[in-house]
């Protein structure tokens, strides 16, 4: 999105007028997600796409109108339409997609920030006049002659969104919600952490790493060499930590530093939270140990069931780098499955 946003404020900048698209609902296998986006110039350059190659060159020959009227427009595409074929659409799946036309810099520097700083936000766009904005899960707007109606739509929208891509319309607007970053929070600079921070890069998490001991942290370089795997290093207690963090729905922990009084500082401290994943490394014994001390400790049956111990599916890797990647895959997996069981069957990108 970073370098889709940057382009659209570079066109402004030199006086080129421009039209947006975005992915705002999906039924069955469309190709890209809700909240995707297409920036399109005058002289029909374009930046980022919204499904990979099927419907660009039709949103393309729909920009230029849409650029010289000023009038939005909601493209829908899909295998029943005659279209289907020529536009490539041909997968099973639907889409709409909203076009219209922005002059300020405005939006795009509202979305950039949130993006930046890894927040939520909603864009809400009129239908029948093009007036468009964005709100922030902070609180703040930038909106160019929205309705105050229009407005509270995409503040509900963002709201009810959890941390999700989701895309309606009512009355008139169109509403896209963009979820702010999902972090990882690994307790311990250990070798299985290296590991996890390039797959958390690669699959776009935000990786924090809480070590406590300051000589695990230090020697530990390679956390901080952005070319392997940028990430945050916060040398302190678990317990400190979590409460600079704010742990929120889109904040997974995983305890890797085989140190019982530093992880069950940690579960202790998630388990009074609310992230969408908890996961401990260890054996199966020292997991039965762990929860009965997590029992001595006043946590329920109901509340130890929330940890996923031991961390990581059974795909029955053994290396730093395997228990890594099993670590990753059961975190995706609670996470999408944590999503499907809360979308409504029309918002999901995929059946």
């Amino acid at each position: 999105m970073a370098e889709i946003l940057a382009q659209a404020r570079a066109w402004l900048a030199e006086g080129r007028p421009i039209a947006l698209a975005c992915v705002v609902t999906t039924w069955g296998s469309s190709p890209f997600p809700v909240g995707s986006l297409m920036v399109i110039a005058d002289d029909g350059r374009f930046a980022g796409a919204v499904s990979g190659g099927c419907v660009e060159a039709a949103v393309l020959a729909e920009a230029g109108t849409v650029i010289a009227t000023a009038r939005p427009k909601l493209l829908t595409f899909g295998v029943s339409d005659e279209k289907a074929w020529e536009v490539g659409l041909v997968c099973g799946g639907r889409m709409q997609v909203a076009l219209f036309a922005v002059a300020s810099e405005a939006i795009f520097a509202a979305l950039a920030a949130a993006h930046a700083a890894g927040q939520a936000a909603a864009l809400v766009v009129e239908l029948a006049t093009g007036a468009h904005g964005v709100v922030s899960a902070q609180g703040g707007a930038a909106a160019a002659g929205l309705r105050s109606g229009a407005l509270a739509f995409g503040q509900r929208a963002l709201a009810d969104a959890c941390g999700r891509a989701t895309g309606s319309e009512t009355d008139g607007a169109i509403v896209v919600t963009f979820p702010g970053r999902w972090r990882i929070i690994a307790i311990g600079a250990v070798s299985i952490t290296q590991a996890l921070a390039t797959l958390a890069a690669m699959l776009g998490y935000a990786l924090v790493i809480v070590e406590p001991r300051s000589a695990f942290a230090e020697r530990q370089p390679a956390f901080r060499a952005p070319a392997i795997a940028p990430a945050e290093v916060v040398v302190a207690w678990p317990g400190e930590a979590f409460s600079r963090l704010a742990l929120d729905r889109q904040t997974a922990i995983v305890t890797l530093s085989h140190d019982p009084k530093i992880d069950d500082e940690a579960l202790e401290a998630a388990l009074r939270a609310d992230p969408f994943y908890i996961g401990a490394l260890g054996s199966r014994r020292t997991h039965q140990a762990r929860l009965a001390r997590l029992r001595q400790h006043g946590f329920t049956e109901t509340d130890l069931a929330r940890v996923h111990g031991p961390a990581g599916l059974a795909i029955g890797g053994r290396s730093a780098p395997e228990i890594a990647l099993s670590i990753m895959a059961e975190l995706t997996q609670v996470r999408y499955a944590s999503a499907a069981a809360a979308d409504p069957p029309l918002a999901r990108s995929k059946d």
